[in-house]
């Protein structure tokens, strides 16, 4: 129904946003500063790293553009435009979380409404199936913000290098959804599995 696809999108929003706070609090992940930069552009410019502004972030740019931008930079690539293309290609791969989630989000309602699984039972089971998920995805942002850092101190690079470099990302992010459709695919058919049973209790105990 609508109401519940509206509480589902709520429930998903308040589980992502404090999973953030609390992985980004101690992971180091500066995804949260990126994402107050992008939706607060009074953040005064001289706080924000590589002599970058605000307004840089607040842009939104595809993937072929990226690669775009990138050929036509100069040589040296400048340090600011690495990072803010690279939190510009990371935000466009962030993007696909919403997308994964909501494709196993319909696997798991239409195998739970094929066995006829209770509403109550179907709401804790798939937040328990979600939180690994979104801290799976908080993990990726930490590890790339990591990597970025260690390329950017390793020194200048030309415009093929650093399209290397935001190519190797890519392959990391086709391997991570791979991990995440299948890791979230077989939670799902464990959970359903479990609560497939003659007993009551089946589905009371997650």
């Amino acid at each position: 129904s609508e109401t519940a696809g509206s509480n589902y999108k709520d429930i998903k929003v308040l589980m992502h946003d404090k999973l953030i706070k609390d992985y980004s609090e101690t992971a180091g992940s500066n995804y949260e500063d990126i994402k107050v930069l992008k939706h607060d552009i009074l953040i005064e410019d001289n706080d924000i790293p590589y002599g970058c502004e605000a307004s840089d972030f607040t842009r939104e740019i595809s993937e072929k553009d990226i690669f775009d931008i990138i050929h036509n930079l100069n040589n040296p690539v400048p340090f600011r435009d690495m990072f803010v293309l690279f939190n510009n290609f990371h935000q466009n791969e962030r993007k696909k979380f919403d997308e994964m989630q909501d494709f196993l989000k319909t696997i798991f309602d239409d195998l739970a409404n094929q066995n006829q699984l209770r509403e109550e039972y179907k709401s804790k089971a798939w937040t328990n199936i979600s939180l690994p998920i979104i801290q799976e995805l908080l993990k990726k942002d930490s590890i790339d913000f990591k990597f970025l850092s260690e390329f950017m101190k390793s020194g200048n690079c030309s415009p093929d290098e650093y399209i290397n470099f935001i190519n190797s990302m890519k392959l990391s992010w086709n391997f991570f959804w791979n991990h995440i459709e299948n890791m979230g695919k077989a939670m799902i058919y464990e959970t359903v599995t479990r609560a497939i049973s003659p007993t009551e209790e089946s589905q009371s105990v997650l």
